[in-house]
């Protein structure tokens, strides 16, 4: 039975590629998608166009958060007043209420609860917390009256019921993308894909945001010590003061590439020169988001460089470790140690051909539609 799904997602959703990857799956599927957010811009025409698809925005794209902590309280005053009765408007006509990430129940609340509503989370979350670990917030409370729990990993989904006292583990939606399309080639990406088309040596990508938890440095070193072969570039942007200071650092002190952030799927069209894809997981904690969940990571970066026949070369975590060996896609090296990345590196040149039709095969093995369509059964 097809329904109408109001999906909310507070932050611009160009940063959250599996939000855009949902809406996808939820109208190829016949839902109707009602899509309450901020930055519709970033929206691929294919879903905008859609005639089942109706875009709500609450906050302008453009926005930037105050220095001042008073100006920030209003502000966020005004978004939870604006998404709020936004929801509430929308889900007098809507079967289910879908929410992408833990800002978005933040602002919500308790009207979480008063619907039929699926709860997603993008990361691995603690119990919550408002400000500083100092004001509780009931997120594992709001987690045990939900219709249905979703995480983005196996090993979130025991982790998470566990730490909320759920009856049921959460089902399980991998953040691989619905649909892989490079879409048109701008004007903006033209400096930088003339960089990586003239390129010689083998290409070691990053592709992605740059966070708190993502430390390149190790990779950059040990990549600058044989640079005669291979070379390190960056794509993606950094996210907050932190992470500006992480990527000034890289540029400043290693032989690194950077060609700048865009918005997806543009990214996309980079990958096809990359040999290798990279992925680096810290543990960083915050006031929701638990110190497991680098260790646990879930990318969608997984997913975009397997599609495209990039092997790939990772830090030695919990998450990157199932995919890799499972599936023979990539190599978990000591990102401490530059000799270890240099075998992880040589490695994957010894096994390229095998690597790249691996890659094909774990892309294909995931079936978002099934997925989906068993978390609307009901039950």
């Amino acid at each position: 039975m097809k329904k109408e799904i109001t999906v909310v997602e507070v932050n611009r959703i160009g940063v959250f590629p599996p939000v855009i990857s949902l809406i996808y799956n939820l109208l190829r599927n016949d839902h109707k998608v009602n899509f309450i957010g901020t930055g519709l811009i970033d929206l691929p025409d294919e879903i905008v166009r859609n005639e089942k698809f109706t875009g709500i925005e609450i906050r302008d794209a453009s926005y930037k958060r105050s220095s001042f902590i008073l100006k920030r309280y209003i502000d966020r005053k005004i978004l939870e007043n604006k998404t709020r009765s936004t929801v509430i408007e929308q889900m007098e006509h809507s079967d289910i209420l879908w929410t992408t990430s833990y800002n978005t129940v933040k602002i919500l609340g308790d009207l979480v609860i008063r619907y039929k509503n699926v709860m997603q989370f993008m990361e691995l979350a603690d119990k919550g917390y408002l400000f500083k670990h100092i004001i509780k917030f009931p997120l594992d409370g709001f987690a045990r009256k939900s219709w249905k729990v979703v995480v983005a990993e196996k090993n979130r989904a025991y982790i998470e019921k566990a730490i909320w006292g759920l009856d049921k583990l959460p089902y399980v939606l991998p953040n691989k993308p619905y649909a892989l399309t490079t879409g048109e080639v701008t004007e903006d990406m033209y400096p930088a894909l003339k960089v990586i088309q003239q390129e010689k040596r083998k290409i070691i990508l990053y592709l992605g945001g740059i966070w708190a938890d993502r430390d390149l440095k190790p990779f950059a070193r040990a990549i600058q010590s044989i640079s005669d072969k291979y070379c390190f570039y960056i794509i993606g942007k950094a996210y907050g003061e932190r992470s500006e200071a992480h990527l000034k650092e890289l540029i400043d002190n290693y032989d690194v590439t950077y060609l700048g952030g865009f918005t997806p799927p543009k990214h996309l069209e980079f990958v096809k020169y990359a040999h290798i894809g990279s992925l680096s997981y810290s543990p960083v904690s915050g006031d929701t988001i638990s110190s497991l969940n680098a260790l646990y990571c879930a990318p969608n970066k997984i997913y975009e460089y397997a599609a495209f026949g990039v092997p790939m070369i990772g830090n030695d975590v919990l998450g990157l470790q199932g995919p890799f060996h499972q599936y023979g896609i990539g190599v978990c090296c000591d990102d401490t140690d530059t000799e270890s990345v240099m075998k992880g590196l040589a490695y994957i040149d010894d096994h390229y051909e095998e690597m790249r039709e691996n890659c094909k095969k774990f892309y294909i093995d995931t079936d978002l539609d099934k997925i989906v369509n068993e978390i609307l059964e009901d039950g």
